[in-house]
């Protein structure tokens, strides 16, 4: 059977990225993600299409939720292979697998005590999708490789991951066999980003399969991003205010205090308290420190800083409540980071009340 491409996740959607290969009776799945969507989240607890113990293996393009989140729900149904994906990615996923589980038994906590008080029952028993010992159970299945260099993922079926500049450890990834060639893009990132490579150029291929969540429009290419953001903060301390910011914790803050450090540096914003409110985003910049293979040039050479390449004078890292709470006595102008991007949850919320 030649080379075929099915879709069963993050088609006419946005997340829940699962894609089926099959090559001669192989079948391997590229990305497991999370349906996120609000108002389709009960397909996170429907079934894959096709038997979990039938995959030879998982390919993951990158480490977002949407992209690798559904992970145990596929080890809980079955799954034995292994799960390829780069090196960066794979000190990702348990950081990742660990919060989703976290939060998924907070919200299943939450509903339960909501049910009772009303006196009634939802359409599923209020029970997590997974578990930390499944998040255990399926990280032990990870398996590193390396970018730009062909794998062997299953008999008669090979993988090669590529830049696609999307987050730390993110490929585009070609898959070969039955004398054909399949190319799916993963998420995609821009040229001339800080922090990570450009995408690389991609290869030449018989059906390529591409992200559009933003496919409907066009970005300023011209956008001086530091430029806007100095005068933000200088407009928000000339108020003596406080400017909060909803930022997503793998590379959106990482970029953001990139961009902080060098106004600081060149003396283009004053001093001020710098708060990073978010546990993962902190954990996550010695994963940034710790991936050099993953990072451009300019990110490379500051590795060797002091404190290392995200710290400047005035940065503050919130990993405990405490520290979160703690943030409500600071007066005077600062800045305050933290999740969730999309305001939808986290710390931010928290913040948004205190200050607005």
């Amino acid at each position: 059977m030649p080379l075929s491409f099915t879709p069963y996740g993050a088609a006419r959607t946005v997340t829940g990225s699962r894609h089926l290969v099959e090559c001669d009776g192989r079948r391997v799945l590229v990305d497991c993600g999370l349906v996120q969507e609000r108002e389709l989240l009960a397909r996170n607890w429907d079934d894959l299409p096709v038997p979990a113990a039938s995959l030879q293996a998982v390919l993951l393009t990158h480490a977002h939720a949407d992209h690798c989140g559904w992970l145990p729900r596929l080890v809980h149904h079955g799954f034995r292979g292994q799960i390829f994906c780069t090196s960066a990615t794979a000190a990702i996923v348990p950081i990742i697998l660990e919060d989703s589980a976290r939060l998924q038994a907070e919200d299943a906590a939450h509903k339960r005590k909501r049910h009772a008080k009303e006196g009634r029952t939802g359409e599923r028993p209020a029970q997590p999708l997974y578990d930390l010992d499944l998040v255990d159970q399926t990280v032990r299945r990870l398996r590193v490789v390396d970018f730009e260099r062909p794998y062997e993922v299953a008999p008669g079926l090979t993988a090669t991951w590529d830049f696609a500049g999307h987050i730390l450890g993110a490929g585009h990834l070609l898959l070969a066999g039955g004398g054909r060639r399949l190319l799916l893009s993963g998420d995609l990132g821009r040229w001339d980003r800080p922090l990570l490579p450009d995408p690389a150029d991609p290869p030449g291929a018989d059906l390529t399969v591409i992200e559009s969540t933003y496919g409907d429009r066009l970005h300023d290419v011209h956008a001086d991003v530091e430029a806007q953001l100095a005068e933000v903060v200088g407009g928000t301390v000339a108020q003596r205010g406080a400017l909060l910011v909803p930022c997503f914790a793998v590379e959106r803050a990482q970029e953001l205090l990139w961009h902080l450090g060098n106004l600081h540096d060149a003396g283009r914003i004053p001093e001020l308290p710098v708060f990073l409110d978010s546990p993962m985003a902190v954990r996550l910049l010695e994963v940034f420190a710790q991936h050099p293979e993953a990072l451009d040039t300019a990110a490379r050479r500051r590795l060797a800083r002091p404190g290392g390449p995200f710290a400047f004078h005035g940065l503050r890292l919130c990993t405990s409540r405490e520290d979160s709470k703690a943030i409500n006595e600071q007066r005077g102008p600062c800045v305050i980071i933290a999740g969730s991007g999309m305001c939808t949850g986290g710390r931010i919320k928290h913040h948004l009340d205190q200050r607005l």
